[in-house]
Parts: structure tokens; sequence; C-alpha cells
């Protein structure tokens, strides 16, 4: 998984922050910097 740190409570920036790296996931950056850095993919499907 992924950690990003932020304020609690701070649900505009958690969208916004969920909305990216679910698009990074999808469009296969976040598989590509797992192969590159780990030779597998741990990628884990975004949650909808």
């Amino acid at each position: 998984g992924m950690g990003v740190g932020m304020r609690k409570g701070n649900t505009e920036l958690k969208t916004k922050v969920d909305a990216a790296l679910c698009k990074m996931i999808n469009d296969g950056k976040v598989k590509e910097a797992s192969m590159h850095w780990f030779q597998d993919d741990y990628t884990i499907p975004c949650k909808k």
C-alpha cells in the first residue's frame, strides 16, 4: 500500500490524493515504478 501524511480531518485533500493515486494505479504508473525498483508488481487495486 501507500501512505501520505496529512492533517487529520482534511477530507478535501484526502479525496484529491486518493483520486491521484487511483489514476496512477489505473494507468500503470505504480506498476511501472514497482517493477523498476522491486522487480515485481506489488500494486494493490484502488478502492472505488
